[in-house]
């Protein structure tokens, strides 16, 4: 998973805590055999907001369908929960991920200068899972 993220990447022991935590969810997409990305899913108690915290695709598994799926299923699995929105950060020079979150009906809420380990900024998106 390291060699995947250069930077700003979840270690093995933070990766492990939130395998085993009450508040957290993490979705693995398997592609013909191995693991080809996952999508962890964060709660706060007493909160409705579902959060991702970490998308992440094998570059041999890029471009097709892969993190399509993780989100398709953190959808679900947030909805499940009852939360009614489900938000996360992006890298504001990631386009190709920001057009992928659009598609799936993500909207742009703000710019957050400074967020990245290298000072690079991002952008906040969140979408609405159903109305209440």
């Amino acid at each position: 998973m390291e060699a995947l993220f250069p930077g700003d990447r979840l270690s093995r022991r933070s990766f492990r805590h939130l395998l085993t935590r009450a508040n957290a969810d993490i979705l693995i997409r398997d592609a013909d055999g191995t693991i080809g990305g996952n999508i962890v899913l964060l709660y706060r108690r007493n909160s409705r907001l579902a959060r991702i915290y970490s998308l992440i695709v094998h570059p041999s598994r890029r471009r097709q369908g892969i993190a399509k799926a993780l989100i398709e299923g953190a959808v679900k699995v947030a909805t499940n929960r009852g939360c009614d929105k489900l938000a996360l950060e992006v890298r504001a020079d990631n386009l190709e991920a920001q057009h992928l979150y659009q598609s799936l009906g993500f909207i742009r809420t703000r710019r957050i200068a400074g967020y990245y380990e290298d000072g690079a900024p991002a952008i906040r998106l969140e979408k609405k899972l159903f109305d209440v």
